[in-house]
């Protein structure tokens, strides 16, 4: 085990030290040629470097540095471990900071896609631009960007379309990468709007002083009938009460006329 670990360090250390060195020479960024030439094709490997973002993400992540105490608290529970990786610390960066990285995402590939279809697309003799009044829009580097961004979003005016062949095998990458990131943004915005724990124990007290009240109004309205049914009783007795003493009343003086006859 530790010798296949020391190999995967030593190719990771390999590939990182050529990432490091690579550097396109000045020439290579040279378009001379209206197709795409090797030196486009190289001048463009220079967003290989990229990787050193995931690096530092995972470097620079707290988690990841604190990993080894992790590990250690994790198995004296017997639970087992997480692999800390650059996806793990992606993973925590979403979940904690989801807007911030939804928005660096979308600059980050504004600007590659907008620099690589610049280069592929520019200088090119058949350029279509249908609804632009510019000829040569791809050699404008905001126009092509403004490709890019309604490319991403997924919008597509067909205002610009590109010409060659990698041109379009690009935009397609950009569709693919715009609709995976609209579904970050939508699974973020989904959790932002769902109630939190404190939300829901707020949410729990108020259905608990609502019952209570309806139980208080409830309670209010059978006393409100019991002293009803009370009232009608006593007015009943008195009624009762009434006749019976109109009645004997009645019976004196009936003997009372009686005897005077």
């Amino acid at each position: 085990l530790e010798k296949k670990g020391n190999l995967r360090l030593a190719f990771l250390l390999a590939g990182e030290s050529f990432l490091c060195l690579f550097s396109p020479l000045r020439r290579f960024g040279q378009h001379s040629s209206p197709l795409f030439s090797f030196n486009t094709g190289v001048a463009l490997c220079v967003f290989i470097r990229l990787y050193h973002f995931i690096r530092l993400l995972r470097d620079l992540d707290p988690v990841y540095i604190r990993r080894t105490d992790i590990r250690r608290q994790l198995l004296a529970r017997n639970l087992v471990p997480p692999r800390f990786d650059w996806l793990f610390s992606l993973k925590r960066l979403v979940h904690e900071r989801g807007f911030l990285f939804c928005s660096f995402t979308f600059l980050l590939q504004l600007c590659v896609f907008s620099y690589v279809m610049y280069s592929v697309e520019r200088n090119q003799e058949d350029m279509i631009c249908n609804a632009l009044e510019e000829e040569d829009c791809w050699n404008d580097f905001w126009l092509v960007m403004w490709f890019c961004a309604s490319t991403i979003t997924t919008v597509g005016y067909g205002d610009m379309v590109p010409s060659t062949g990698v041109g379009r095998a690009i935009s397609i990458v950009m569709c693919c990468a715009g609709v995976v990131l609209l579904g970050f943004i939508y699974s973020i915005v989904s959790l932002s709007l769902q109630v939190t724990d404190k939300g829901l124990a707020a949410l729990d007290v108020a259905k608990l002083q609502e019952l209570n009240e309806r139980r208080s109004k409830a309670g209010e309205a059978q006393q409100r009938m019991m002293l009803e049914r009370k009232l009608k009783m006593v007015e009943l007795k008195l009624e009762d009460n009434v006749n019976k003493k109109l009645e004997r009343i009645e019976k004196l003086l009936n003997e009372l006329n009686k005897r005077g006859k």
